[in-house]
């Protein structure tokens, strides 16, 4: 997106993917990603949260209803997440 009144991006628009931080990549559209383990998964994705935080850094976690969605995988979101809330100022 063009932020049109002084015709330069929008910074709000900008977007910033790493697969790292990316569920299919990991589960593929179908369960047949290369890493279907969702204890894996949210390992690598604490990793991911646990350098951000360390670095004072933003941690956006991109996730899709129909990949992560699934009831082991949502086991491993919630494993991410105490994990994240235990962390000071989260």
């Amino acid at each position: 997106m063009r932020d049109l009144a002084r015709g330069r991006a929008d910074p709000a628009s900008w977007t910033c993917r790493s697969n790292a931080l990316y569920d299919f990549p990991y589960f593929g559209g179908a369960t047949n990603g290369g890493l279907p383990d969702p204890d894996a998964v949210e390992r690598v994705f604490q990793s991911e949260f646990d350098v951000a935080y360390k670095e004072g850094g933003l941690f956006i976690l991109t996730m899709h209803p129909h990949i992560t969605g699934h009831r082991s995988r949502i086991a491993g979101l919630e494993k991410l997440i105490v994990h994240m809330k235990s962390k000071p100022g989260v």
